[in-house]
């Protein structure tokens, strides 16, 4: 026993060490000396406003059916050609935050939509001197808190020619949260002037190249950006370029709008008056406001688009002349649009309105576990904005389970009522995973739990139907009370009509209307106001909620009365600049019951087609057969997720570069003859597919081990 408390000592002691990179004197005296500067806030820009102007290039040149599929591409067209896009925005960004960018105008080659690429605008944050890059995703070298990730030194030929430093930087481990590899330029009062990096991200690489202002408060933020995006996989080459160039009209370095009458309202700090000047003509504006000319190549890709008229450029001679489409062309093209139409998504919007259908074909959608088997799911968006204030959104999905051969089929709508108060109107219409009644778990009393096989079992199911319609209504900033009802609808599940189990006759099918009440409060909830509707940004504290629920007889042909409440506390905690924690903690059980009803808890149950992935962090147990969380009229649950980039398999093979986090769990359930189920396991989520394994211990015994796979590279 001693020697296994040591070794996992030891195996802790390993996944949770610091990491140290190595840096030479001069560099390290160079990044100390900045790093003093910066975290005293000498480099600090509160607030800055202006304008953003993207010359895009894309260059698309080798492709195939799922080049479409791309994450956040404009769709193009078959044939291999380049596009060229001029995007023109209004920028604000406040207290290190992800910028807010807002869209002006545009001139573009594409044929449908403005040419923008959210690849491109992912990187455009004019504030290059934070702790994390590009909306979280990159540890940067240039924060003191990441200098444990990287290698440091001195280009000692720049520094003798210049009164500055030149810094490279190289990663301890190919991960791919870390930059590849880049150099940083300080002048002689270690104030940073440019910076360069180079990295990848799933399917691309990129580098960029950073040059800071150069008087006042522009000396801390970004002038002009280059940008160069490389994707090649899945027979697909597309090379994208972007300059981009801030013109700033306000920098502060203070938040003076920022109101401190209650420090949860960021509406002050957010609120921004956008210049609402209608821009009658894109291009003319583009020519007014483009921060460099047009070069001959892109003055040949306008025109051959019919973007600009061969009169406008004196550097077009010619316009090539687009190939005739041969008859065999014709078929490939037929086959382009077919096999486009099943890989991509559909958007359609007409005013307010839009519609977004997920691919037909599109693996992300199939996931397979131990305990689950194969499932797939298929999903449509539909959301209106009925006027400034209310919206609607709707959202059908079907699913199916190989395994257990079940088909389910959901539709979620919800209308937004008071915005203001975050009042919603919400309609839950669908199909659940097959249930079996409270009496069934009879029939496993005395039968020791080493020897439970349900599959081998003669239990009675039913299919789970179920109409529910709730009001929800946020009273006080981070408390929401919901109140609805559900009415159940459960019919056989095969041929048992006319059974008898203990003098009770088993029913075709049995109806439930049952009213309830949750109670959610998020203390230290922070938020602002769009206009008159508040938006939750999010909460440092743990979310506590409580549900109660009433069967009723009589109402619809409802037979079951009973009493059910249930506890949950959830709580997501960042550990370090790399580390999340997740802990879940809840209970319940049937407080009263007077008929015989179907075991059926809010908090804790098997959903097969779950949409939240936190919920698969802080909430699941993989093993855990379905039939356990509709046999026990108490349990009480813990959950907890360590997520890190580097743990166990980045430290091992540092050479392994794919690595996005790596994840451990431990679940401990307690129910029924299950005193307790425990649950270990370590995951790996990569850009291309996530990997668990797991080990399940029941009543401390060793129980089976399983895993779960789920695609990720085509994530929409």
């Amino acid at each position: 026993m001693i020697r296994i408390v040591h070794l996992i000592i030891i195996l802790w002691a390993f996944m949770l060490m610091p990491l140290f990179g190595s840096v030479d004197d001069t560099a390290k005296r160079v990044m100390d000396i900045y790093a003093s500067r910066l975290l005293a806030g000498e480099f600090a820009v509160g607030e800055l406003f202006g304008n953003l102007y993207i010359k895009e290039c894309v260059d698309v040149k080798k492709q195939s059916f799922f080049i479409n599929h791309i994450p956040g591409f404009p769709h193009f067209g078959p044939e291999k050609q380049k596009y060229l896009s001029e995007l023109f925005y209004e920028i604000h960004c406040v207290d290190n935050a992800v910028p807010n960018i807002k869209y002006k105008a545009h001139l573009t080659s594409f044929k449908k939509g403005r040419g923008e690429v959210e690849r491109v605008l992912y990187y455009m944050n004019p504030d290059v001197l934070q702790e994390k890059l590009f909306e979280a995703e990159y540890l940067s070298p240039l924060y003191p808190t990441n200098y444990n990730y990287y290698n440091y030194s001195v280009d000692s030929v720049y520094n003798a020619s210049h009164s500055g430093y030149k810094v490279f930087f190289y990663p301890c481990y190919d991960n791919i949260k870390l930059f590849t590899n880049g150099w940083a330029v300080f002048d002689e009062n270690y104030t940073l002037s440019s910076f360069y990096a180079e990295g990848w991200d799933e399917q691309s690489r990129f580098s960029l190249e950073c040059c800071m202002g150069e008087e006042g408060l522009e000396r801390f933020v970004v002038k002009k950006m280059l940008l160069k995006i490389s994707y090649d996989f899945a027979f697909n080459e597309v090379d994208i370029s972007a300059n981009a160039y801030y013109d700033y009209s306000s920098l502060s370095t203070v938040l003076n709008n920022y109101n401190f009458k209650n420090r949860y309202d960021l509406t002050d700090l957010l609120h921004v008056d956008w210049n609402e000047a209608p821009i009658t003509s894109n291009r003319e504006y583009a020519q007014q406001h483009r921060k460099e000319p047009l070069t001959a190549t892109d003055s040949l890709i306008y025109v051959a688009r019919g973007v600009l008229g061969a009169d406008t450029t004196c550097v077009v001679k010619s316009v090539p002349e687009e190939k005739n489409t041969k008859s065999e062309s014709g078929v490939l093209r037929w086959l382009w649009n077919v096999g486009d139409k099943m890989v991509s998504s559909h958007h359609l919007n007409w005013g307010d309105n839009s519609l977004k259908v997920y691919p037909i074909i599109n693996p992300s959608y199939l996931r397979y576990s131990t305990g689950r088997g194969v499932t797939y799911k298929f999903a449509v968006n539909l959301r209106s904005r009925l006027d400034k204030l209310h919206s609607f959104s709707l959202k059908p999905m079907i699913g199916y389970s190989f395994k257990r051969k079940e088909f389910y089929w959901g539709i979620k709508g919800n209308y937004l009522f008071d915005p203001r108060h975050r009042g919603v109107v919400s309609l839950n219409i669908g199909r659940e995973n097959s249930i079996y009644r409270e009496f069934e778990i009879d029939k496993i009393k005395d039968v020791n739990v080493s020897d439970i096989r349900f599959s081998e079992m003669a239990f009675t199911y039913y299919r789970d139907s179920r109409f529910t319609l709730n009001v929800q209504r946020e009273l006080r900033n981070g408390f929401e009370l919901l109140f609805g009802a559900t009415f159940y609808y459960r019919s056989l599940y095969g041929n048992a009509v006319g059974q008898v189990v203990e003098g009770e006759e088993i029913l075709d099918k049995y109806k439930t209307f049952a009213p309830h009440l949750r109670m959610t409060w998020h203390p230290g909830m922070y938020y602002y106001y769009d206009g008159n509707k508040k938006v939750n940004v999010g909460s440092r504290k743990p979310r506590f909620s409580f549900d109660v629920e009433q069967g009723v007889r009589g109402l619809l042909g409802s037979k079951s009365v009973y009493t059910r409440a249930e506890f949950d506390m959830q709580h997501k905690r960042r550990v370090s600049s790399t580390a999340m924690l997740y802990t879940r903690l809840g209970g319940g059980g049937y407080l009263y019951e007077k008929d015989s009803h179907f075991i059926n808890y809010t908090f804790l149950r098997d959903n097969i087609l779950p949409l939240d992935d936190d919920d698969e962090l802080s909430g699941i147990f993989h093993l855990l057969d379905s039939e356990w969380y509709n046999a026990a009229n108490k349990y009480f649950r813990v959950n907890a997720a360590y997520v890190s980039p580097f743990l166990v398999l980045q430290k091992a093979l540092p050479q392994v570069n794919f690595i996005k986090n790596e994840m451990l769990f431990c679940n401990i359930l307690f129910i029924s003859k299950l005193y307790p189920y425990s649950e270990v396991g370590y995951g790996v989520q990569t850009p291309y597919v996530n990997l668990g394994l797991f080990a399940g211990f029941e009543n401390l015994s060793f129980h089976k081990i399983g895993w779960k796979i789920t695609i990720s590279l085509f994530d929409d």
